[in-house]
């Protein structure tokens, strides 16, 4: 109950009955514990009150009036620890504990909830019997939701006071914050999740829920067209990464159009971010760049764009042109580094030094651009160390978001034919999510996390076949990351 009121008084997307199912899945264990718990302290403290009562003489009176005072600490508790529960991971003792401290701390607010909460009592005090029952039914019907719905007008104030703030751009340069962890809780919280997520950063940037959609702007890479080769990366599908991406024969407004129309068929939805994803989305005359990017940018649900493409593909007039569309909406480049491993990387065929990469972020930076990596867990031959030495490096680049892509083998791909030889394995689900909670503990909070699996095709998908089930992974994800107390940059502390 107080995960969705607490997401409807923050005006953030919430369905009743399947947030409510879902709050109940993921706390089902913390809150039955927290349950018996309570009320073994209630049954406790009624025994203590009867004792007292039959107590003769002043010593009576005093141990009611002490065990009273416990009572009230008692009904305090109930109040915060379900909302803290709801909004925060955490371990039990830690939990009821910050239940406490916010309760102490904020207490004006905590008076206010008392007297909300008290409020039902007045029913005892109405004469008639028929008004007072019939009051007493609309009460167990709709009472607790009422009151716990007022009650997180207060929450919501007193819980900012423990959320993660936007960092301002000199912060954002800074290659090793020292992250300044809050008394209240150990771990740190975006929108209900330990990471900095994708969705926290929206709804703080645009106040709603916004959305891709994912376009091809009919390009093609340096690495198909002979420039650098024919073949692709050895992991790129024939669709150039972008198989989820609209028609290329439809126009921009069009693609953008046909994608909103299935979208906005499921859940309201106001806001899109455009995404050109397939190939190398600025391998083209920046005539043609500017026709297609402006397009997208002037459809009126677009509020930003986003640029998947190379490092070697951001010539001096990609970047004045990406620039100026900067002035006018968002613009997010996308960088394929995959690794920081150079031998790695020739096995992929990236086909551009790390010293390429910089350059690029450098020179977008510049132009107040924010960047995105991309990079691949389980690429063959790189050890665990390899690949946290890659989360190590771009702490120190001046990115503000990655994606965190499982390596996946698909069908027509030289990656495919290696796989059928032998010469690597995949990870199974297990081994991938405690990879993913190492690189989440290892890289710096203020980075946006926009990916943690990815999406293969099932056509095309040969393993692991465990990663088709994407809302899966990410529910064990949350999970394992709550019973483990981790979140982002834990290890940088």
């Amino acid at each position: 109950m107080y995960y969705v009121t607490l997401k409807m008084v923050r005006n953030e997307e919430a369905y009743i009955v399947r947030s409510i199912f879902k709050s109940f899945k993921d706390n089902f264990k913390q809150a039955t514990i927290i349950n018996l718990i309570m009320i073994a302290v209630g049954a406790v403290l009624y025994l203590d009150l009867n004792v007292a009562k039959n107590m003769p003489g002043s010593a009576g009176q005093i141990f009611h009036v002490i065990f009273m005072a416990f009572v009230i600490i008692y009904y305090v508790l109930l109040l915060y620890v379900y909302p803290v529960l709801a909004r925060f991971y955490n371990t039990i003792r830690n939990t009821i504990k910050n239940a406490l401290f916010m309760a102490i701390r904020h207490l004006p607010y905590t008076v206010v909830m008392v007297l909300i909460g008290l409020c039902p009592l007045l029913l005892l005090f109405i004469g008639s019997y028929q008004i007072q029952s019939t009051l007493f039914a609309l009460f167990l019907v709709m009472g607790f939701g009422v009151i716990a719905y007022c009650n997180s007008f207060f929450l919501v104030k007193i819980f900012d006071h423990y959320m993660p703030k936007e960092e301002n751009e000199e912060q954002k340069k800074r290659r090793h914050r020292s992250m300044n962890t809050d008394a209240v809780t150990q771990q740190k919280n975006w929108n209900g999740k330990p990471y900095h997520s994708l969705d926290h950063m929206l709804r703080e940037r645009f106040g709603e829920k916004v959305y891709k959609v994912t376009l091809n702007g009919g390009m093609s890479c340096p690495n198909r067209d002979g420039k650098l080769g024919s073949r692709g990366c050895i992991f790129c599908s024939a669709g150039g990464s972008g198989d989820f991406a609209a028609d290329a024969e439809l126009s921009v407004t069009e693609q953008i159009d046909s994608q909103i129309a299935l979208l906005s068929a499921k859940r309201p939805i106001h806001k899109y971010i455009a995404y050109f994803q397939a190939y190398t989305n600025t391998y083209a005359p920046v005539e043609y760049l500017r026709k297609i990017f402006t397009e997208a940018l002037a459809h009126p649900s677009v509020v930003a764009l986003s640029i998947g493409t190379r490092p070697d593909c951001l010539g001096e007039d990609v970047l004045e042109l990406l620039n100026e569309l900067n002035q006018r909406k968002p613009v997010w480049v996308e960088l394929g580094l995959q690794t920081m491993h150079e031998r790695t990387a020739a096995y992929i065929r990236r086909g551009y030094p790390l010293s390429c990469f910089e350059d690029a972020v450098q020179n977008l930076r510049m132009r107040q651009i924010e960047v995105i990596v991309h990079t691949i867990l389980g690429l063959p031959g790189e050890s665990e160390k390899d690949i946290l030495e890659t989360m190590q490096y771009l702490n120190g680049q001046d990115i503000q978001g990655i994606k965190l892509q499982l390596l996946h083998v698909l069908k027509g791909t030289d990656l495919a034919e290696d796989y059928v030889a032998g010469k690597f394995r995949v990870y199974e689900r297990e081994e991938y999510l405690n990879l993913l909670i190492d690189c989440l503990e290892h890289l710096d909070p203020s980075i946006v996390i926009h990916r943690m699996t990815g999406d293969g095709p099932e056509k095309l998908l040969i393993a692991p076949l465990w990663a088709s089930r994407k809302r899966e992974v990410l529910n064990l994800l949350h999970h394992e990351m709550k019973v483990r107390n981790s979140w982002q940059g834990k290890q940088l502390q």
